[in-house]
């Protein structure tokens, strides 16, 4: 019990350091911003997308990702895919943020609640969005 409620307060207060992140107030200090805010920079890339395959299927290959450089060539693969999408303003510093972060965690495979935290947990990159994740609305 005492872990799902250290979880809770985790997720909490990782969701408002994705807030003073994209922001700009905040730069990235641990692996587990690290994580949360890759999750979230992940969900969002993943959301340009046109095509009809929402599943989470394409999430799978970057939660196999054990190592960095494999992590961030996922990431900018992604990234590279949609980049002739609009993205807001304040998706640049955690976007930089992220790439530019060396975890102290080696397998980031250890990393990977948090991952899956910033992934599921509502995306700062969004306005308020409450109806389908994978809409613009920014």
């Amino acid at each position: 019990k005492e872990n799902h409620l250290f979880m809770a307060n985790q997720t909490r207060n990782l969701r408002q350091f994705m807030s003073d992140l994209a922001a700009g107030k905040k730069t990235i200090e641990s692996d587990e911003q690290f994580a949360f805010a890759a999750g979230q920079v992940i969900f969002y890339i993943l959301s340009k997308s046109k095509s009809e395959d929402k599943s989470y299927a394409r999430f799978s290959p970057f939660l196999r990702a054990s190592e960095i450089g494999r992590f961030h060539d996922l990431i900018g693969r992604a990234y590279d895919a949609y980049s002739h999408e609009t993205y807001p303003n304040k998706f640049g510093h955690p976007f930089s943020e992220v790439m530019g972060n060396l975890p102290d965690e080696k397998n980031l495979l250890n990393l990977r609640p948090l991952l899956l935290s910033g992934f599921f947990s509502e995306n700062e990159f969004y306005k308020k969005a409450k109806t389908d994740r994978f809409s613009d609305e920014s």
